[in-house]
Order: structure tokens, then sequence, then C-alpha cells
């Protein structure tokens, strides 16, 4: 009964792409998850610029794979879980991560007990990371794209991974719904018909242009790089949409100490009745970090 709660198999889909920026990027998540008390560990490493022809199989159940960078991390992690798939690996949380992700704020898997995060995520059959919020009222596809997890680092139960199925939502013919594929001169950057609210346009052309920390000017030049961004913040907006829509929560990495208290309350009961009382303790957890 001691170990009703705890996930055995996390399965760990690593997306490397810029090895000059993040040189030692895998060998610190391998450094921070050693502390993970989980029976079977399986690291998949996407890696976005090889040309490599194959996958290989690295020390343990590590294994190597190519990627195309066809829809940059998402289409990484596409491929990562249908590799897992196809070998068999079987497993109860995915660790979706990138060569960033320590980028931008501290590291949560070196600063918080890491057997919680995949409690937390296994148990709540949540999505667990850092929460963002644009604090705006900005709707994609009819839903709401004001709460969304960071794609860089995020823990996914194996029910919710089901249910979800692919990462990416948004694909490059997909994208031509929303701009066109050659740069507008006359300055309409979106479609009239594209399923977005103008509140969210507005948000993602001043952020891409005043605020993000590679700001950029918007013209001929830049275009396709403007799709792509467009395209990574759609697909990261989308992911934490539907989580919610199937009836999921996101929560943040911030583990309250009355929530270890709850656990340890519950250890006798079984895990739906612990996941369905700890759920109410977080059911605004959307909206914090």
């Amino acid at each position: 009964m001691r170990n009703v709660l705890r996930p055995r198999r996390l399965v760990v889909v690593f997306v490397q792409y810029d090895t000059q920026k993040y040189p030692d990027a895998f060998k610190r998540m391998r450094l921070y998850l050693r502390k993970y008390k989980v029976d079977m560990l399986t690291y998949v490493v996407v890696d976005n610029k090889s040309n490599s022809p194959g996958w290989y199989r690295g020390d343990g159940r590590t294994f190597f794979l190519p990627g195309d960078n066809t829809d940059r991390e998402f289409s990484a992690w596409r491929k990562g879980v249908e590799f897992v798939k196809a070998q068999g690996v079987v497993f109860d949380v995915i660790l979706f991560a990138n060569d960033a992700f320590e980028a931008g704020s501290r590291s949560y898997l070196r600063n918080h007990d890491a057997r919680w995060l995949t409690v937390k995520s296994h148990m709540l059959n949540a999505v667990v990371g850092t929460i963002s919020t644009n604090y705006k009222d900005t709707r994609l596809l009819g839903m709401s794209a004001r709460h969304w997890i960071k794609t860089n680092c995020f823990f996914v139960p194996k029910s919710v991974m089901d249910q979800i199925g692919d990462l990416v939502s948004i694909d490059e013919s997909a994208l031509g719904d929303y701009l066109p594929e050659a740069y507008p001169e006359s300055g309409e950057l979106f479609k009239s018909h594209a399923p977005i609210n103008d509140v969210y346009k507005d948000y993602l052309v001043d952020w891409l242009t005043n605020r993000w920390h590679s700001k950029m000017k918007i013209h001929d030049g830049t275009w396709v790089a403007f799709r792509g961004k467009v395209k990574s913040i759609f697909n990261e907006a989308l992911f934490s949409a539907r989580v919610r829509e199937k009836g999921h929560m996101i929560l943040p990495y911030s583990v309250p100490g009355f929530f270890v208290g709850r656990i340890r309350a519950f250890l006798g009961r079984k895990k739906n009745q612990v996941r369905d009382s700890l759920a109410r303790v977080f059911e605004n957890g959307s909206t914090a970090n």
C-alpha cells in the first residue's frame, strides 16, 4: 500500500536542437533525474538537426533518434512517442523537454522534490509544468488560449497522453488557414476567416515584435520565421486547451506543503479516491506558477 500512488515507469522524450547554446542540456537533465524514485526510466533523445538514417541505442535504456524539425519540438515529441509505442515501452508518465528546459526560469527538476512531480501528474491525471498567462481573452479554434503549460519541460500521464494523441495540433498545412504562405503586402497578416479572435492576433503581433527576447520586425524577409514562431505558439496553446477540453487539469510545479500531508493522510484509500479528493485542492491550480 505504501507505493499505491507512485508512478513506477517514467519515459523522458528529450529534444535537442542547439547544441552550441545548450551543450550540456541532456547531461544536466539526466543528472537531475537521478533522484527520481521510479522502477524504470527510459530516455528517448530526438536530435532535430540530425542527418542520421535511423535510431541507435546508447547506454542502458537510452535511445537516440533523428528529427527533421518540421514542427519544431512538437514533431520531434511526436516521433519520440511513436518510437516508444513501436518499441512496446510501458510507462505511467512522460516527461517532455527540450534543450532549453532551464531557459528563462530556475530548474524545477532541481529545486523541487522530484518524486512529487511525477506523483502529482500520475495521481491527478494532470499535466504538470510551468504555467504562463497573457491575461487576455485570447481564443483559438473557439477555445481559450489565456493559460498554457510552457512546453520546454512538462509531465503528462499516460491516461492523458492516450486521449490527446498527437502533440502537433497545427502543422504547416493547417497553418495556411491562419497565415498566407507569402508575406501579405496588404498588411493584413492573418486571413480574414482564420479561427482566431482579434485579441489573440493583436497579442501575437505585440509579443513577437515588442516583448519577445528575439523580437522581430515583420516583413518579407522575416515572414518564414514569423510563421514558424506563430505555429509553435499555437501548438503550445492548443495542447493545454485540448487537455482542458478532455476534462483534465494543468497544474503548476509548485507543491504546497499541505499536498504532502494530504497524500500521506490518504495512503490507505484507493487511488481514484485520493485523486478525486486532491483534485478539489488544485482546482484553481491553472492560475498559479
